[in-house]
């Protein structure tokens, strides 16, 4: 059986598979990401006797590292948030002035976060997947094709865009 056949044979039930552990579109996303590499590895893959099991064995285990990476950027998050909590009430303890900082905090945080969408699409990716998911320059430049080079490149325009933007306003 050639992989286009395969494909069209068995896409509808590796998604349903993949739909016990995400959403629909996320399903369908790790679906593809698994077909592409079975047909990037095409002529390596002798080792496969059954390629049916293979195939439905990397779909879960590659909705297992989504999920696993969706914990570590709640986590993440988590502890950021506890720890601009902690900053917050340092600096209410000083100022006294609970409403202002409350206030200048949100502003901040929108312009944080509209600073980062107004940087150019694939600058923006690799910031998020440093920054919020955590991820390594090595492993960034492996999920996406390029040099660890290129994402050190484009962190350090990254940051020099935000520092910018977030020091002109």
């Amino acid at each position: 059986m050639n992989l286009q056949t395969f494909y069209q044979t068995n896409f509808v039930s590796m998604v349903d598979v993949a739909s016990h552990y995400l959403s629909r579109e996320d399903a369908e996303d790790v679906v593809q990401d698994v077909m592409t590499i079975l047909w990037e590895r095409r002529d390596s893959m002798s080792f496969v006797d059954d390629l049916t099991a293979y195939a439905f064995s990397s779909v879960r285990n590659r909705c297992l590292d989504r999920l696993k990476h969706e914990t570590y950027k709640r986590e993440f998050c988590r502890r950021t948030l506890q720890a601009m909590r902690l900053d917050q009430t340092w600096q209410n303890m000083s100022n006294h002035s609970t409403v202002a900082n409350e206030v200048e905090y949100h502003e901040m945080m929108n312009r944080v976060d509209h600073a980062i969408s107004q940087l150019p699409a694939r600058c923006r990716a690799i910031f998020c997947m440093s920054r919020i998911e955590g991820l390594r320059y090595r492993e960034i430049g492996q999920s996406l094709g390029i040099s660890e080079n290129t994402v050190e490149c484009q962190m350090t325009i990254a940051l020099r865009k935000l520092r910018g933007m977030l020091m002109a306003v």
